[in-house]
């Protein structure tokens, strides 16, 4: 008896340790999942994506009363149900960046959210699976390489996945136990999806499906899917009035972009599909190179999952079929609208649309891994998908032998962040890429099957591709989200002094734009309540504006026009102008060396290394001052300073720079107003040194 009692005492002791350690663990990926993707907060502004960004943030502001209309009206519809949150940020009384920044905190709760109820289903899903092992494939998951870089802008994406996730938890409740209030909970999650993006109406369609299915097969009492199309109905018409109030107040005669109808418009056999075939082979040869093959197999695993559970007549198959037909639907959706999106560069590989579903596929395929390397014939099926792989590439070669794509493409590598870490490595090419994978594939498996290494070895994996999957992300973010906040945002915070004189002192702001695409957004969202009216020409306007914002392509607009201004400063490359002097203290000093233009010149060659910023100076007196990096044992002069106009055929003042000066003054008067001013730097040969800063003060006279 006390032996019976010690020992049940013991194993209740291993339980609780082990309790410990899971709790911790849980706790460890929690803090780790979150920390990866707040990693580059310090370095985000405003918006990236300015037309996706500026919609919903947009809408969010409509819903509070904010004049947005000018400047959103530039945008086609986006949908409003992200912005139903971006409501909660907006009413707090807190500046544009921090915001923007509270938005990319939210993305990385909805991660974290993401995880928790990820794991929350697999080990309800897969109760034989170490919980531990559970953990460390929902952690990898919830750092996929898409979802590292969609966390640093603020749209819909994150929000999607968390939506994605609980949609698959309640559709599992239902198959395993269908209640009133579960049926309810579902049918809103499904038409709230809908709300935050249209591509997810295949999630509609395929929950009533299942509804339908259970029905079918008696598994359900009629009542619920009564209970069902009753909510969605009812739901849809609620979402129709909003969404036609907000195209009519907001986007007015414009109305909107890619709907449906616009999509399937003009479709015939010969312009569908052959198209979509590509379409459909490029995506899953997307997900198959940036996941090393662990997303398409997750999906042979569900379906194989699904057969049999079918078979056995367990709920659960039902649960994979509606996951299944889910994900076709959202494919089938993105191929045909990615059919005529054939002006942009990525149109083949591409994973926005698809990606927020495909978390569940590579849990499921680092699960069902183990399993499967000890099958023996798992090495045909493995030579198989391989020909598959290289069956795709062939599909594809001749569409894309070459992603031309800059790395300063802004739009591109959030969209397909799974492989653009290859093309910044050596530029993409089909079938290299297919090379390397499959090289890494065979790598993979190979170790997985030698039957002397232990288990540990497929957590290895997990962690393994979980970094490479960060890295891929962080290379997206490093390469394009910050170089572009950098230059056309990061100077928008610091001129706090600016939006409050400007909310303090006028009723809107105009913004002289020649350009469609354009980062008038930011602006936006600092001037919160005031609105930005944006104009092609200033003829449109009746009287001259208080404040004018002009574009950073000046070359086509007129020069007369900033007649009666006074020019204040440049923001984000843009140049402001005032009809009143404005005297502000984060208006004077230093110009960001983001508005300078520079020059590759080699240490043994000379020429113009830095330029810029192309400003115009009213009648005054003025000093630059440009901090060098000095050095005692410098001989001779290593450079020239200069102040030109007219560009550069109008030298205003000039200095050489001896190397041993850290700052260089050049004071400099101007008898009228003159445009393009700018503060150069002519390098001399042997020496590699630009200026550090460059600072403008006004000076007596």
């Amino acid at each position: 008896m006390n032996v019976t009692r010690y020992f049940m005492e013991g194993e209740g002791y291993m339980n609780f340790v082990n309790e410990n350690r899971l709790r911790i663990l849980l706790v460890c990926e929690i803090l780790l999942i979150f920390l990866v993707h707040i990693f580059n907060i310090d370095n985000l502004y405003a918006f990236f994506l300015s037309e996706d960004e500026l919609g919903y943030w947009g809408n969010a502001a409509f819903f509070l009363g904010r004049d947005w209309g000018n400047t959103v009206s530039y945008c086609p519809y986006y949908s409003y149900g992200y912005s139903l949150f971006l409501m909660l940020i907006m009413c707090l009384p807190v500046s544009g960046l921090a915001m923007y920044r509270c938005a990319i905190v939210a993305n990385a709760l909805f991660m974290v959210a993401s995880f928790l109820i990820s794991y929350y289903l697999f080990v309800r899903l897969l109760p034989e699976r170490s919980k531990a092992f559970v953990s460390i494939a929902c952690t990898v998951m919830a750092l996929y390489a898409s979802y590292v870089s969609q966390s640093s802008v603020a749209w819909s994406e994150c929000y999607l996945v968390l939506f994605t996730w609980l949609i698959f938890l309640q559709g599992y409740f239902i198959c395993r136990k269908t209640t009133t209030i579960r049926i309810l909970v579902f049918a809103i999650e499904l038409v709230y999806i809908y709300m935050i993006h249209q591509r997810t109406i295949p999630f509609l369609i395929a929950g009533i499906c299942l509804i339908i299915l259970l029905v079918a097969r008696k598994k359900i009492s009629l009542k619920y899917l009564f209970y069902m199309l009753v909510t969605v109905v009812g739901m849809m018409c609620l979402s129709y009035i909003l969404k036609s109030g907000l195209k009519d107040a907001i986007y007015g005669a414009k109305g909107e972009v890619n709907d449906y109808s616009s999509i399937v418009g003009g479709m015939s056999l010969s312009n569908f599909l052959i198209p979509v075939i590509r379409e459909i082979a490029g995506q899953f040869f997307y997900l198959w190179a940036g996941s090393f093959g662990i997303i398409p197999f997750g999906m042979g695993m569900v379906f194989v999952q699904c057969i049999k559970k079918w078979k056995k007549k367990d709920e659960t198959g039902y649960f994979y079929g509606f996951i299944l037909l889910l994900f076709s639907g959202i494919l089938m959706v993105s191929a045909i609208f990615m059919r005529k999106a054939g002006s942009r560069v990525d149109y083949l590989i591409y994973g926005r649309y698809i990606e927020i579903a495909v978390g569940f596929f590579i849990i499921i395929g680092f699960l069902y891994l183990p399993d499967f390397v000890q099958w023996s014939k798992s090495w045909i099926v493995f030579a198989v998908s391989s020909l598959i792989f290289l069956c795709l590439a062939w599909l594809l070669i001749n569409k894309i032998y070459s992603w031309n794509i800059s790395l300063d493409t802004s739009y591109q590598g959030v969209c397909a962040a799974a492989v653009y870490w290859f093309y910044s490595l050596r530029g993409f090419r089909v079938m290299e890429l297919c090379f390397v994978i499959m090289v890494l594939e065979t790598l993979i498996f190979a170790v997985t099957k030698i039957r002397v290494v232990r288990k540990w070895i497929f957590f290895v994996d997990m962690v393994l591709i979980g970094i490479f999957w960060v890295k891929a992300g962080e290379v997206v973010v490093k390469q394009q989200i910050c170089p572009y906040q950098a230059s056309y945002n990061q100077e928008v915070p610091l001129k706090h002094d600016l939006w409050k004189y400007i909310r303090e002192h006028d009723n809107y702001v105009v913004f002289l734009t020649n350009t469609q695409y354009n980062t008038r957004g930011s602006f936006q969202l600092y001037l919160q309540d005031i609105p930005l009216i944006c104009v092609q020409d200033m003829k449109e306007l009746n009287e001259l504006p208080e404040v004018l914002i002009i574009d950073n392509d000046e070359s086509t607009i007129d020069k007369n026009i900033v007649g009666d201004y006074h020019f204040v400063c440049m923001v984000g490359k843009k140049s402001i102008y005032s009809l009143d002097k404005i005297h502000l203290n984060d208006l004077q000093g230093e110009i960001s060396k983001n508005q300078f233009a520079y020059n590759e010149i080699g240490t043994e060659e000379s020429g113009y290394a830095m330029y810029g910023p192309y400003i115009r100076l009213e009648k005054g007196a003025y000093e630059v001052v440009f901090q060098m990096n000095s050095s005692e044992d410098a001989q001779g002069d290593l450079g020239r300073l200069e102040v030109a106009s007219d560009s550069g055929n109008n030298i205003i003042g000039a200095v050489n720079w001896d190397g041993v000066s850290q700052f260089v003054k050049i004071p400099f008067g101007l008898e009228d107003t003159t445009c393009e001013i700018e503060f150069r730097y002519f390098k001399f040969e042997g020496n590699d040194t630009i200026p550090v800063r460059v600072i403008l003060n006004e000076r007596e006279e």
